[in-house]
């Protein structure tokens, strides 16, 4: 992915007098940046929520994570990602990522050696979100610049039907 900095953009756009030298006086040009997929954000993000739902401590795991769940709500509400919830693409990835997890973390457990809808975190969501909601509503609402903030409701039907997508992977 191409990108600029603003400067240089409205260097450019000014159509500024010398603009092109000053770009690249000052290192402004145009530069590459890797971005991930956003199927493998997702995978990602799930599989670092059913990680910290096995921690001898998952309350606090999934509260130092809860970022993780403000980002897949907002995900999923964008119409073009909403079915990759359902999809066998994201299935997929998964199992690409659980591979990647597998040699990264050989000697952080067996985490991914039990279903994964089995984390406490999809296992019992409602009971689980209640534990960490406060967390959600309070210190990280503070850092969420248009306050709009994913609802109890929308958090749990999020969980539920990653729960479900979990329960049809076949570990």
């Amino acid at each position: 992915m191409t990108a600029e900095s603003l400067i240089a953009e409205f260097i450019s756009n000014a159509k500024m007098p010398d603009g092109d030298n000053i770009i690249a006086l000052y290192g402004l040009e145009k530069f590459e940046i890797n971005v991930l997929d956003i199927k493998r954000t997702v995978a990602e993000k799930i599989l670092g929520l059913v990680r910290a739902g096995r921690a001898e401590e998952p309350e606090l795991e999934l509260a130092d994570k809860i970022r993780h769940i403000y980002d897949l709500c907002l995900i999923r509400r964008d119409e073009k990602y909403r079915s990759l919830f359902l999809s066998e693409d994201l299935q997929e990835i998964i199992g690409i990522v659980i591979e990647a997890d597998r040699i990264q973390f050989e000697k952080a457990g067996n985490w991914l050696d039990q279903p994964l809808h089995e984390s406490l975190l999809f296992n019992q969501p409602d009971e689980t979100w209640g534990k960490i909601r406060n967390v959600f509503h309070e210190s990280f609402a503070e850092l969420v610049y248009d306050k709009d903030l994913p609802s109890d409701i929308e958090v749990i039907e999020l969980l539920s039907s990653i729960a479900d997508l979990l329960r049809r992977r076949l570990d």
